[in-house]
């Protein structure tokens, strides 16, 4: 019973924030509930090496449904801000495709690397932490994609630029890559 509490208060939680992170990021924008979320991330997986109690245990569940929700949320409205229409679905596809091989791989690296080490399991949240954290760092360079007037141009990308359609249509990760700041 204990733990199918914690996942339904993360799966809870995560369910609500999807719901308020959508709406705020059109507001606000994308990138500041990105960085949020994986701020909630990084910090409710770096709490969990040192939680002894259940209560605790339930509440970083709950504050990383709040983060993964948002970054989850956010990472699939950004993409989506900046594909180009002509090949949105396929893009889109293969992006949806990239987070869940990362699903896969992730955690058997992380497994892997403990069972070579011989470090205990709970040394596993410090490592899931490190991915949070680096996305925060890229999170930083990457400017906002949707604009304060609702448009989601505001990305220098060559997706966007008119006068070189056939730029449009170069695929998306080298597309994200020019969305960084220099």
């Amino acid at each position: 019973m204990e733990i199918a509490t914690l996942f339904t208060a993360e799966a809870a939680v995560f369910t609500l924030t999807s719901l308020v992170a959508g709406m705020l990021s059109d507001r606000i924008g994308r990138k500041s509930i990105m960085i949020i979320g994986l701020l909630f991330s990084a910090v409710s997986l770096f709490a969990f090496f040192f939680v002894k109690e259940y209560w605790q245990i339930l509440f970083l569940m709950a504050l990383y449904g709040f983060g993964s929700s948002s970054v989850f949320v956010m990472s699939s409205t950004m993409v989506a801000d900046i594909l180009p229409e002509e090949n949105k679905a396929m893009l889109f596809g293969a992006f949806d495709a990239l987070i869940d091989l990362g699903m896969v791989v992730g955690p058997l690296l992380c497994f892997t690397f403990l069972a070579i080490s011989r470090l205990p399991i709970n040394h596993a949240f410090l490592l899931m932490a490190v991915p949070s954290i680096i996305a925060l760092g890229i999170m930083s360079r990457i400017k906002e994609t949707r604009t304060s007037s609702g448009a989601s141009k505001e990305c220098n990308n060559p997706i966007y630029r008119e006068d070189k359609p056939q730029q449009r249509a170069r695929g998306f990760l080298p597309e994200i890559a020019k969305c960084t700041s220099a």
